[in-house]
């Protein structure tokens, strides 16, 4: 095979950031939520709840991707889309809201 294209290797590589970055945003979505549960149970609940929800959807996604890329790459079509930035950033977005509440509900 001639070309850019590694069998496996960019696209693995790709995977396992994608994978690690999931995972770390994760456990800190579960301290932010297990901090405002102390202040407030039903908030902390529901950041828990939206985290491990976007992480499973994330983390699915990402699978997705990474075979859609692979077959992609093999055969020179279009690339998958951006769906996974755009749950990244909604998991993001839960983990900062429920930061700034454990804030204000903090003194």
């Amino acid at each position: 095979m001639t070309g850019l294209f590694d069998p496996g290797a960019q696209n693995e590589r790709t995977r396992l950031a994608w994978q690690r970055t999931l995972l770390s945003l994760v456990v800190c979505g579960l301290v932010v939520a297990r901090l405002l549960a102390t202040r407030a149970l039903l908030a902390g609940m529901a950041v828990a709840l939206v985290t491990v929800t976007l992480g499973v959807l994330l983390g699915l996604q990402t699978r997705r991707r990474y075979l859609a890329a692979d077959s992609a790459l093999r055969t020179s079509a279009t690339l998958p889309d951006g769906r996974d930035a755009l749950v990244l950033v909604l998991l993001l977005v839960t983990i900062g809201v429920g930061a700034m509440v454990m804030l204000l509900t903090w003194g």
